[in-house]
């Protein structure tokens, strides 16, 4: 398939679109596909066919044919019978390497979203008030506001969607002939979510394992079975602990887990086996048991035994896994295992220094701390417009083994921005661990970002001194525990 051939489509209801008589010539919808097109042209250097799907003007065949949807989802979109049947053409098409993006006109909580809608990715195309909780469709495209929200998202969207050509280009439906993944078993909320995965792996040709529920009574030992076939498991986490298995204090959820974990440690060299978990970053009414479940997941060094562990989009898990398996081809026959250190580390350690401009001179000691410490270091860009800079931030999202956001003069709703980018690197096509996240702030400041206290995030705040020592210990652990793993 040739780039030019490429079809984009936007799904959308045609209250949507329409214009007022205070408003230019050009709907909602017709605006988003205006400035969508050039920006897909300069980042992918191809000429993607961008294609409006409205509820009155619906061509089925050519929907079909879409590698990439973005249905615009507002009240009108949901209440549009013509729209969901869309979304069903374009599902039952089961194209290879089918990839949807959803954009939300207005605030809409996945849980009121099509069930097969909640767990793509979105994107926020729409202005939020903190103060009020109100939500507003932009009406001026290009005032300060629109450019770094707006414009922002648009642009993280164009990105993806490039991504999305090259790996749709490079697919073939017959890389996993002959390969097993044991997909884990899960409970009813997240039966959806297995099913996009287990869609997505079958069309790459993967067997996907168990074909049937595992039998309760002996639930262990065709468990063991079913991994000894894999050379992947795959665990997605949701919000319930589910039921306990007959005669036993755990439920299928956790039992899979640990003995895949227990599998790992003690197969993977001859084996293969590697293991990554999914947690999903939308949970309501998380049980206690469960809450203890996941937070174990994330600190107990030994449940995470040669996993990869995820709390992004589906859609950023989705992009992950696919390009893990397509990886493949280039290397030995199992999952690229990023263990510590030896991947990472091999050479010199990549340190990305996340600050602003007004703050370049107060964070010339900590680039200089982690130079003197081996590390290779980088910084963000200044200079150039709005696709270079966040090409060259995504970029190294992609590639830091360590990354330190700094705190300065800067407000909250900056740092806030950044640790979401940070907290969401795993989802960006990295092929490593992340080895630390570090949030810098002189003083406590006002108005520090929730992101701030994950415990994904290691805070350091004082003086200069203070910060210096603490940073100097946090180095010194790092390269004492990547040297012992090498």
């Amino acid at each position: 398939m040739s780039q030019e051939q490429f079809i984009v489509g936007i799904l959308f209801s045609d209250n949507d679109n329409r214009t007022t008589a205070t408003e230019d010539s050009f709907g909602w919808v017709a605006n988003f596909k205006r400035f969508l097109e050039p920006m897909l042209e300069q980042v992918s250097g191809a000429f993607p066919s961008v294609v409006l799907f409205s509820e009155s003007d619906m061509d089925h065949e050519k929907l079909r044919a879409c590698k990439v949807l973005i249905p615009v989802i507002s009240r009108d979109f949901l209440r549009s019978s013509p729209c969901q049947e869309a979304l069903n053409t374009f599902f039952a098409a089961k194209s290879l390497g089918q990839r949807l993006y959803k954009v939300l006109k207005v605030p809409i909580d996945p849980q009121e979203q099509p069930e097969e809608l909640r767990y793509f990715k979105g994107y926020d195309l729409y202005k939020y008030n903190l103060e009020s909780g109100e939500a507003f469709q932009f009406r001026d495209f290009f005032d300060f506001e629109a450019r770094g929200n707006y414009w922002m998202k648009l642009v993280d969207l164009a990105f993806d969607i490039q991504e999305s050509i090259y790996q749709i280009e490079t697919e073939k439906s017959s890389i996993g002939a002959g390969r097993k993944i044991y997909l884990a078993e899960t409970t009813t909320d997240l039966a959806v979510a297995r099913n996009v995965i287990r869609r997505e792996l079958m069309r790459f040709g993967f067997e996907i394992l168990p074909k049937a529920p595992l039998p309760v009574e002996n639930y262990e030992q065709a468990l063991q079975t079913a991994l000894n076939e894999s050379f992947l498991s795959i665990h997605l986490i949701g919000g319930a602990y589910g039921a306990l298995l007959p005669g036993s204090p755990l439920s299928a959820i956790d039992l899979q887990n640990r003995q895949a974990a227990q599998h790992f440690s003690q197969e993977a060299n001859q084996k293969g086996l590697s293991r990554v978990i999914w947690i999903s970053p939308d949970q309501v009414d998380v049980s206690e048991r469960q809450l203890a479940f996941i937070t174990n997941l994330k600190r107990d060094i030994s449940d995470q035994e040669g996993a990869e562990v995820f709390q992004t989009s589906l859609e950023d898990f989705k992009n992950f896994l696919r390009k893990e398996l397509l990886d493949v081809q280039g290397r030995s026959g199992h999952l690229y295992r990023s263990t510590g250190a030896r991947t990472s580390m091999g050479s010199a350690p990549q340190f990305y220094l996340i600050y602003d401009r007004v703050d370049e001179k107060a964070v010339g000691p900590l680039r200089s701390q982690f130079e003197q410490a081996g590390f290779e270091v980088s910084t963000p860009l200044f200079s150039g417009d709005l696709l270079t800079l966040r090409q060259h931030h995504l970029e190294k999202l992609r590639s830091f083994d360590v990354a330190l956001i700094y705190q300065g003069r800067v407000n909250g709703k900056w740092v806030g921005v950044k640790l979401l980018d940070l907290l969401k690197a795993p989802g960006f096509g990295r092929n490593k661990p992340i080895l630390g996240r570090i949030l810098v702030m002189e003083t406590a400041g006002e108005g520090q970002s929730p992101y701030a206290r994950s415990e994904h995030i290691e805070l350091i705040q004082g003086n200069s001194e203070e910060i210096k020592v603490r940073l100097d210990e946090y180095i010194g652990k790092l390269l004492s525990t990547t040297t012992d793993t090498r």
